[in-house]
């Protein structure tokens, strides 16, 4: 399971959308951002944020770059996180907001505050990504539980 890859990675795949979940950020209950049922994600242009790993998630950078309308370049990243426990760690003690999709609240619960962004256009889509072919039975069975777990077959 992943979010949508870009289409240049996509030779041989198959992606399959199981759920499209809002863009947002997370915060700490002492953020100022916490008092906003929503916002525009232009908002948070100039402020310093935790992120993933530059190195280890590009695409995460591409996708908060786009949904703030601005460059990579452009965007002020205080900490690198290695992966979503740690990110939540950082966002909950105060560190900064971080950029996410809904879905990290399964990791998250309610340690940290998830402010969803008021534009539309700001979902992300996430679903299992196969091989075309060559499949084994036990990954058919994966996929077919996925399918049936997350409603019906989006793509």
């Amino acid at each position: 399971m992943t979010i949508r890859p870009r289409p240049a990675e996509m030779r041989g795949l198959k992606f399959e959308i199981i759920n499209r979940y809002r863009l947002g950020i997370i915060c700490s209950e002492s953020s100022p951002w916490c008092k906003y049922k929503s916002f525009s994600p232009k908002a948070l242009v100039g402020t310093s944020l935790v992120g993933y790993q530059m190195e280890d998630f590009p695409e995460y950078y591409e996708i908060v770059s786009k949904v703030m309308g601005v460059t990579a370049g452009r965007l002020k990243v205080r900490q690198q996180c290695d992966g979503a426990v740690s990110l939540v760690a950082a966002v909950e003690s105060g560190r900064a907001p971080a950029v996410v999709g809904e879905f990290i609240l399964g990791i998250a619960g309610n340690r940290v505050r998830f402010v969803p962004f008021s534009s539309r256009r700001s979902l992300v889509e996430v679903g299992i990504l196969y091989r075309r072919s060559g499949l084994s039975d036990r990954a058919k069975l994966f996929i077919e539980a996925c399918r049936g777990s997350f409603g019906e077959k989006r793509t």
